[in-house]
């Protein structure tokens, strides 16, 4: 695969650049990853059980929720994993919840 990289989104950011990069807005309690391409030569956008992943790297910058930025030596591997369990608070979870679900039925052209 050629192009300017692969978002890849657990059900927390999936709403954020993900859904924004035509991905799958995914249920908060699941144990799911959204991928899709960037700028591809071929499409990509997969569903798939949260899993151990490895990316081999070419050299490319790799960017962590565009706050920080790594490059990784040409041969060097990323390891996407379960880290520790995370509790997220609300103000409003009830409005936050109507507000994903409206974002996931909008009509796409």
């Amino acid at each position: 695969m050629k192009g300017s990289g692969i978002c890849i989104s657990t059900a927390i950011g999936s709403t954020a650049f993900n859904f924004n990069n035509n991905g799958r807005i995914l249920p908060l309690d699941s144990n799911l990853l959204s991928i899709t391409g960037i700028v591809c030569n071929r499409f990509l956008n997969d569903i798939i059980p949260f899993q151990e992943i490895h990316i081999k790297s070419n050299g490319a910058k790799i960017y962590l929720t565009n706050v920080e930025s790594k490059v990784l030596e040409e041969g060097d591997e990323l390891i996407l994993k379960k880290g520790s369990q995370i509790e997220i608070g609300f103000l409003n979870r009830k409005e936050f919840l109507e507000r994903r679900i409206e974002i996931a039925h909008r009509y796409r052209k």
